[in-house]
């Protein structure tokens, strides 16, 4: 399975769930990488959203 995780770049907190959540699936054998946005919050190279064949998107973050 590949995911794209894309998460709040304005929040700390968010960004180091992202990186969690990334680990998490890679011990499990899937593929998991950042949405370019997040990478570059992160610091990190990422793939823009929409050129990704990925079978699954997980957003994190939010208004509330």
């Amino acid at each position: 399975m590949k995911a794209v995780i894309v998460s709040r770049i304005d929040n700390a907190d968010a960004l180091a769930f992202a990186r969690r959540i990334r680990s998490i699936l890679s011990e499990a054998g899937c593929s998991a990488e950042f949405d370019q946005d997040t990478a570059t919050a992160a610091g990190e190279y990422g793939h823009r959203l929409a050129e990704t064949d990925a079978d699954v998107v997980i957003i994190l973050g939010g208004d509330g």
